[in-house]
């Protein structure tokens, strides 16, 4: 991971430099562009020491030469005057002395013209030495400036780094040869990460998950060649779900020193594939029990109908309330259909909240699936015998639909759902039952489990259908407006 960071750290240094070159830059190329200036001094510098160098020792020879040949030349005057006792003592002491004193005064002179010599090549040396010292200190003072940058460039890609692994839910870790991890750039597999640095592989996967993942790092380990598994584990007996990628760590020559994995947490994806199915199944179950409903709904209609047009309006508009009650569940994701948007959806079009056509009265109210099916079919044959023969059908008449919750004479919670009409053209019972009628009163009984009451009062017609309080989904306390 260090040298991914790297490496982008360098392209967004490169990035920038492009944009505004720095000064270190600019002291660079200024230092690049002097380096054959400055190559050539140095060499004239070092011929030109070695010149001095080379002079200052002729000139030493020159002076070791001189004095030894005047002290052979006076002794030799000394011991010449001796042997033939022509000159005095002091005569030949004073020649001695003289010859001496030319002696000393040359080689100091010698001594003097050296010691210039080394003392103007060392001060050139001194000059050259300030000249590269000058040259080095700026050429650092640039790298050390261009270091800072490339430091704050790769901490800025690091936080970068992690923040994207933080906003993406990906955990990214390393492991070694032996499947040690190394790093991990946040908590995983239920662990911390001074929890997790330091264990090995079967210290904190189970044996069921390491069946899976284990032998794929080996793989990786061996060939070098990316992989990809799915794993699952048991947190406090829940299961979870993790992608997990596997990819080979390389050093700077390329071999493999471990392995860098992706880890994505993918439980929600795989419950939300589990609750598909479970609809999916559901889908199937529900969409063959309404096919059973439409055939059973076609047979009575063409049963009690006068041809194929009469048949065709009927069928037509009882399909048309079943997919009324349908359309409820749909909007409540099939958790069931409140009793108020069911009446709605059944006599929407009779319905006018400033009116007195028809009442609703009722707590906030919601049924199972399978109740709102049927009752919804019941309360469209209402509607529809209503609008035909009843209060519905004149100017001036009502209908009052009310439901509540209470208990029968077991004590058992019941829920009561009334229609009453009033106002309508006197009533009289059918001369035959229908597929309406037998949908009232037998066909919704029988589906929810309860029981039908249909009185043809001379002021109106009244039904009321009670069904066990578990066919109830969800009640509020605040009635219906």
């Amino acid at each position: 991971m260090t040298q991914i960071a790297s490496d982008k750290t360098v392209g967004g240094a490169a990035d920038t430099a492009n944009s505004a070159p720095p000064p270190e830059q600019a002291s660079q190329t200024l230092a690049a562009a002097d380096a054959p200036a400055v190559r050539a001094r140095i060499l004239r510098r070092r011929r030109q020491a070695t010149g001095a160098i080379a002079v200052g020792f002729l000139l030493l020879v020159g002076a070791i030469v001189l004095q030894g040949g005047l002290v052979w030349r006076t002794h030799r005057l000394i011991r010449e005057m001796q042997d033939a006792r022509s000159v005095p003592a002091a005569a030949a002491g004073a020649l001695d002395s003289s010859w001496l004193m030319l002696g000393v005064l040359g080689a100091m002179a010698v001594a003097c013209a050296l010691a210039g010599v080394l003392i103007l090549s060392a001060s050139r040396q001194l000059r050259a030495l300030e000249l590269r010292e000058s040259t080095l200190r700026r050429l650092a003072s640039g790298l050390e400036l261009r270091i800072a940058q490339r430091t704050r460039s790769l901490a800025e890609t690091n936080l970068r780094f992690h923040a994207a692994l933080r906003a993406s839910g990906v955990t990214v870790f390393t492991q070694d040869t032996a499947l040690r991890y190394t790093w991990t750039s946040k908590d995983v597999f239920g662990l911390t990460a001074e929890q997790l640095i330091g264990r090995a592989e079967d210290e904190v996967l189970p044996a069921a998950t390491r069946a899976t993942i284990t032998p794929l790092k080996q793989a990786v380990l061996r060939t070098g060649e990316p992989a990809h598994a799915t794993i699952a584990l048991d947190d406090a007996g829940a299961k979870r779900w993790f992608d997990v990628t596997v990819d080979a760590q390389r050093d700077a020559d390329g071999e493999i020193l471990g392995i860098v994995c992706a880890a994505v947490e993918i439980t929600e994806q795989k419950e939300r594939e589990g609750r598909i199915h479970l609809l999916m199944r559901e889908l199937t179950h529900r969409s063959k029990n309404l096919l059973t409903v439409i055939e059973a709904i076609a047979r009575q209609t063409a049963a009690n109908s006068d041809g194929t047009k009469d048949f065709l309006h009927r069928f037509r508009d009882r399909l048309h309330s079943l997919a009324g009650s349908h359309d409820q569940l749909v909007q409540e994701n099939w958790q069931g259909a409140w009793l108020r948007e069911l009446v709605l959806g059944q006599l929407g079009h009779h319905f006018d909240p400033d009116g007195t056509a028809v009442v609703i009265e009722g707590p906030r109210l919601r049924v199972q699936p399978e109740a709102a099916q049927h009752i919804g079919l019941a309360l469209h044959e209402l509607a529809t015998n209503a609008a035909k023969y009843g209060a519905l059908s004149v100017p001036g008449g009502q209908v009052r639909i009310a439901w509540d919750v209470e208990q029968d004479e077991a004590g058992t919670p019941v829920c009561r759902m009334t229609w009453r009409e009033q106002g309508g053209p006197p009533v009289r019972p059918p001369v035959r039952r229908g597929f309406g009628h037998v949908v009232i009163e037998r066909t919704v009984a029988r589906a929810l489990g309860g029981s039908v009451t249909l009185e043809f009062a001379p002021d109106g017609l009244r039904w009321s259908l009670t069904f066990p309080a578990e066919l109830i989904a969800t009640m509020a306390a605040a009635p219906a407006a």
